[in-house]
């Protein structure tokens, strides 16, 4: 779209050029809006809590909220399911780039044949330039999340295979063999302490050299 739209500044193009350049434009748009009301199973994955509506209408109107749905994958550790509402196309604050207001803005200039349409064009090209900058940045944070998400599976992974294992050992010890272990090793550790203590309180090197 942004290829389409400095093809479009340009003054040689006829009226139907310029015609034509808008309705690629507004392809790629529907296109979009498609991707931005993506769901998994029944939850769409960029409009926030809510699940009852599309995150956009087909005008490009943000419907969600800027929630995050998260889940616990250990004691009071949580990974974000989903980004927040809006945060990769916009959610029509001052806040973020509303994609589909700039897409709107652009394919009306574009038709417009004249220096103002042309200085428009420009300036809709530097707000798309913020908003791909922002889906960008929202596709890094979606990386996060999902090394975060291998990492909690490998911990719970490895949980589930080692914990049975020591379930079984501690369920197989024989408890009088186990109890004559633990009071060899106390009188060993008594043994021990007794002797140090008797170390400590002898003569010191310090004593020999006087």
């Amino acid at each position: 779209m942004r290829e389409l739209a400095i093809q479009s500044a340009n003054a040689s193009l006829t009226q139907q050029d310029a015609n034509d350049i808008a309705g690629e434009i507004t392809v790629l748009r529907d296109q979009l809006l498609a991707l931005a009301n993506t769901r998994v199973g029944d939850k769409p994955i960029f409009g926030g809590y809510l699940t009852n509506v599309a995150p956009y209408s087909a005008a490009g109107v943000f419907q969600g909220d800027t929630n995050q749905l998260t889940l616990e994958v250990g004691e009071q550790h949580f990974v974000p399911l989903t980004l927040a509402g809006g945060s990769a196309f916009g959610d029509g604050t001052a806040a973020t780039q509303d994609v589909f207001t700039i897409l709107a803005n652009l394919t009306a200039q574009v038709q417009v044949r004249n220096v103002a349409g042309f200085a428009n064009i420009e300036a809709e090209i530097v707000n798309l330039d913020l908003a791909t900058e922002q889906v960008i940045e929202a596709r890094a944070q979606t990386g996060i999340a999902l090394s975060r998400f291998e990492a909690a599976f490998n911990v719970n992974e490895f949980m589930q295979e080692r914990v049975p294992a020591y379930l079984a050992d501690i369920q197989d010890a024989d408890m009088t063999e186990a109890i004559a272990e633990l009071q060899l090793t106390s009188t060993a550790l008594e043994a021990t302490l007794s002797a140090t203590g008797k170390v400590l309180n002898g003569p010191s090197l310090l004593d020999y050299l006087r």
